[in-house]
């Protein structure tokens, strides 16, 4: 009678670890995107933001009868929020006043900040 051999053979090692070396690669291209989709997700909730921001504005405009001025202002949190036809005006001071957030208004577009975002005025810039 033969003794049963138990454990696996040096074939069955090496093929096991040939294909988890095969799934390793398949499957790393998607965690190494983890950062990019985090900070696309992190822009879109940043943009809704404004979005509803820039609504709760036209509406306090409406209510006030300012919907139509060129330049215009509502308060919003008591702080003078400055618009234009009723909508917030693309500064970013004004920005920094709507949102609840840590932003630091920069002076050129390659300023280092300290704060969660940096908000720079383009020059020459259209309104929204």
């Amino acid at each position: 009678m033969q003794k049963q051999q138990r454990g696996f053979t040096l074939i069955e090692f090496v093929v096991v670890i040939i294909i988890l070396g095969i799934l390793a690669v398949v499957a790393a291209p998607k965690f190494i995107n983890l950062k990019s989709d985090a900070l696309i997700a992190n822009l879109n909730g940043l943009q809704g933001a404004l979005k509803s921001a820039n609504t709760l504005v036209y509406s306090k405009a409406i209510l006030a009868g300012l919907e139509k001025l060129e330049p215009g202002s509502v308060t919003l949190n008591g702080n003078a929020v400055s618009t234009t036809v009723g909508y917030i005006t693309p500064l970013g001071t004004n920005v920094a006043l709507v949102l609840d957030g840590s932003f630091e208004v920069m002076v050129g577009a390659n300023d280092t900040i300290t704060a969660d975002w940096g908000l720079f005025n383009v020059p020459g810039g259209k309104s929204m």
